[in-house]
C-alpha cells in the first residue's frame, strides 16, 4: 500500500496492507494497557499541553 504526501501526492513509502486479523491481534494486544493505565488517567493528564505538543 502506498503512503502519499497529501500536499504533493508524492509517494513517500510503501507498507504492507493490514488484514482484519491484524487489527484483531493489535486490539487484543493493546487492550490490557488501555484498561490498566490510559483509561484510568484524567483527561487533562492524557492531553498534552501546548508546550508539550511543540
Amino acid at each position: 500500500m502506498a503512503v502519499h504526501n497529501p500536499a504533493t501526492e508524492e509517494v513517500l513509502a510503501s507498507v504492507p496492507a493490514g488484514t482484519a486479523a491484524d487489527v484483531d491481534r493489535a486490539v487484543t494486544a493493546a487492550s490490557p494497557g488501555w484498561a490498566e493505565r490510559f483509561a484510568k488517567r484524567s483527561r487533562t493528564s492524557r492531553t498534552p499541553s501546548q508546550d508539550q505538543a511543540v
